[in-house]
């Protein structure tokens, strides 16, 4: 799974602080089972949806874990900016001894970001590309979580337990033109 945000959405204090916590923290690799440091290994994958090839970085995000127990087969999540400096400065902050400490000091110096710009989430295997993408990562958010609210308040049949935002929004045509109205795309490509 590959995750694109723009650095200039404005995220809340907390937002950044996950993120900023990950850097130079090690975790076990779904994939191969080996300790890794979040965002210090870099790719640079062929995205959908016009944004190329990018930079990404691999990190522990929750996605990840879910997905891995949820399809009994090892899910890897990445991270990048659209902005490929930021993306590289993290992988350096990584590597470097008190990196994560001084790119957090650093960025509680810079003024907060304004304005929006694009976000792209894209799983993709070897037969298929599934991605959703639009503009304010934080707007995208909050549409969803709009929708799973709605379909919850319908009184739709939801196991009771916890519930991922994949089990709740299924991508009916209402859903779908939901999604749009918000600004939203999403599809699906099956490579030959």
């Amino acid at each position: 799974i590959h995750g694109i945000l723009d650095t200039r959405d404005e995220y809340g204090p907390g937002s950044a602080a996950f993120t900023l916590g990950k850097v130079g923290t090690s975790y076990t690799d779904p994939v191969t089972g080996r300790r890794l440091r979040n965002f210090g290994k870099l790719y640079r994958p062929s995205l959908p949806a016009g944004f190329g090839r990018r930079a990404v970085a691999q990190a522990d995000f929750p996605d990840q874990h879910i997905l891995t127990a949820e399809l009994e087969t090892p899910v890897k999540t990445t991270y990048g900016f659209t902005n490929a400096a930021t993306t590289l400065i993290f992988v350096a902050a990584s590597r470097l001894p008190g990196g994560r400490t001084v790119l957090t000091r650093i960025s509680s110096l810079l003024p907060r970001p304004t304005g929006i710009g694009p976000w792209l989430i894209a799983a993709q295997s070897n037969e298929t590309t599934a991605w959703a993408t639009g503009i304010g990562q934080a707007k995208g958010t909050a549409v969803l979580a709009s929708l799973a609210a709605a379909r919850l308040a319908s009184g739709d049949a939801i196991q009771s337990g916890v519930s991922y935002l994949h089990q709740t929004i299924t991508l009916d045509p209402a859903t779908l033109a939901a999604l749009s109205a918000h600004g939203i795309a999403v599809a699906t490509e099956h490579h030959k």
